[in-house]
């Protein structure tokens, strides 16, 4: 299993990354251009800013037991979830998400891959927003 450093490095595919509060500490290039977020407006951000509504109580339920137990019935093993755009619309990705506890606190980062890549003209079109 890659660690979250290793995962953080990687530029070929979407990474964000969150902290035991819930926040979210980072984003690569490719996340913001994939899913249309500003860094801006994801940094201290709850990572519930990229879930459909309808997951959110699902989400913190699982994130508290996690906290509590520190056992992660999702960790590191690939995902088909929902991701919210930036835009508002939700699309299907692969999650993979892994956990580290590091100095007394809970990291966790993710690759959210696409099930499909945007179409040339949705790429263009966000290009020249």
């Amino acid at each position: 299993m890659m660690s979250i450093d290793e995962i953080m490095e990687r530029q070929d595919v979407p990474v964000i990354a969150g902290d035991e509060q819930g926040r979210i500490t980072w984003a690569n290039d490719a996340f913001v251009q994939a899913f249309g977020w500003s860094r801006e407006e994801l940094m201290g951000a709850s990572i519930i800013v990229i879930m459909p509504a309808y997951m959110h109580d699902a989400h913190t339920l699982g994130f508290s037991r996690f906290l509590a137990t520190a056992a992660g019935r999702v960790l590191a093993q690939p995902l088909a979830l929902p991701v919210r755009h930036r835009s508002g619309h939700e699309s299907q990705a692969t999650h993979l998400i892994v956990a580290e506890h590091r100095a007394g606190r809970w990291r966790f980062a993710a690759t959210i891959v696409p099930a499909e890549p945007p179409a040339q003209g949705a790429a263009d079109a966000s290009a020249q927003r």
